[in-house]
């Protein structure tokens, strides 16, 4: 059974897709986030027919390399008590843009990573994903901001990691 992703809406979507027009960001070209986030997590094993629901710590670097694009680098791991205890270590690298920064600011990313799992029940392996997500932080200050993320991982081969969860995050290095 494949996890399914939690709605991203219809406008994150369309901005996805570039069908409407995204406002200009106002993030500074060199400005660092350091993000830490938890949440629900759920994979799907498709060459091992196994799957499983938990929760899942992550670490999320990103620095601006124009005034809405970030590049970005994540790590996270995961744990899943219900039924056999399995453990997901994962790992990625992609790009952010930022639709629009004022208080609350969307976003949308993608890139490619690496999906480790182990533990009772399944084979230990390392897949492959392609990842999608979307997101809304609200800025507290110039240094601090809150929010929501959800993300998508997936392989032609039937593997799939679903994310979705509250992330905080500290800001530095902007004008």
């Amino acid at each position: 059974m494949i996890p399914r992703p939690p709605p991203l809406g219809l406008a994150a979507v369309l901005v996805a897709a570039g069908l409407i027009p995204a406002a200009a960001a106002e993030a500074s070209e060199g400005e660092n986030v350091l993000s830490a986030s938890l949440g629900y997590a759920g994979y799907s094993l498709g060459d091992q027919d196994a799957s499983a629901s938990g929760v899942r710590l992550g670490v999320e670097y990103e620095r601006g390399v124009t005034e809405g694009l970030w590049l970005r680098g994540q790590l996270g791991g995961g744990a899943y008590p219900f039924g056999d205890l399995t453990f997901t270590g994962d790992a990625g690298v992609g790009v952010t843009y930022a639709i629009d920064v004022l208080r609350y600011v969307p976003y949308v990313q993608g890139g490619v990573g690496a999906l480790a799992v182990g533990g009772e029940g399944v084979d230990a392996s390392v897949y492959p994903l392609i990842e999608v997500g979307a997101g809304l932080d609200v800025l507290r200050s110039r240094n601090f901001s809150y929010g929501i993320a959800a993300r998508v991982e997936a392989f032609v081969e039937g593997t799939a990691s679903v994310t979705a969860g509250a992330r905080i995050s500290y800001r530095w290095g902007f004008f």
